[in-house]
C-alpha cells in the first residue's frame, strides 16, 4: 500500500515544468491566465526551470501570476472558459479535497468550459 493522504509525507508543490510551458501556450495565443488556490497569494513550485519554463518565468510575467494566485472567493466562474491543473502532489492535496475550487471548476464544465490537466503519472 502507498499512502498518498498525507500532505506532509510527500512534496506537495506543483511541477513547474508541467505548469509552465501551457501557461506559455495560453498567453502566446492571447489568454489572460490566472491562478487560484486554497488561500492564494503565493503557488508552490518543485523542479527547476529549464527551457520553455525558463522563458515563461523571465519574460511572460508567469511569477507575477503564480505569486498572487487568486482564493476562491476571488474567482467568479462566469469569466473564464476554462480550467488547466498542472501536476504534482500540490493538485492531490489542494484541489482534489477543495469544495470551493470543485465547485468553481463544476460551474465553468457546465456552462460549456473546457477542464484539463497535465502530468507524467502513471497513464
Amino acid at each position: 500500500m502507498i499512502d498518498m493522504g498525507d500532505a506532509e509525507k510527500h512534496d506537495a508543490r506543483n511541477n513547474l515544468w508541467e505548469v509552465a510551458p501551457p501557461y506559455h501556450i495560453f498567453v502566446s495565443h492571447g489568454y489572460e491566465v490566472d491562478f487560484a488556490s486554497p488561500k492564494g497569494n503565493q503557488v508552490e513550485f518543485s523542479m527547476d526551470p529549464l527551457g520553455i519554463s525558463s522563458y515563461t518565468i523571465k519574460y511572460e510575467g508567469f511569477l507575477v501570476k503564480a505569486n498572487n494566485s487568486l482564493t476562491p472567493v476571488e474567482v467568479n466562474p462566469d469569466d473564464y472558459w476554462g480550467v488547466y491543473i498542472g501536476g504534482g502532489y500540490g493538485p492531490l492535496f489542494d484541489v482534489a479535497n477543495n469544495p470551493e475550487l470543485l465547485s468553481i471548476m463544476a460551474k465553468i464544465y457546465e456552462s460549456g468550459g473546457i477542464i484539463g490537466g497535465g502530468g507524467h503519472g502513471a497513464g
